[in-house]
């Protein structure tokens, strides 16, 4: 499931970090921004745009599904 947060749209750093947390994809989505804000130490604007990369890559992810 790694390789999903890899898929993001957001910096490849912050896809490091988010790995280095053990964060999936899953659980990215399951983490309300205002918690991975704290778990990561960065701010909550930036939380929600990863928060949001992730909502798109799974749309993305399902539309293509089917």
């Amino acid at each position: 499931m790694f390789a999903s947060i890899y898929g993001l749209e957001i910096a490849h750093g912050i896809k490091e970090m988010l790995v280095n947390h053990g964060f999936t994809l899953d659980a990215l989505l399951k983490t309300p921004p205002a918690e991975l804000a704290l778990i990561l130490g960065i701010d909550l604007y930036v939380a929600r745009l990863i928060y949001e990369a992730a909502k798109h890559h799974l749309e993305i992810k399902k539309s293509s599904i089917l």
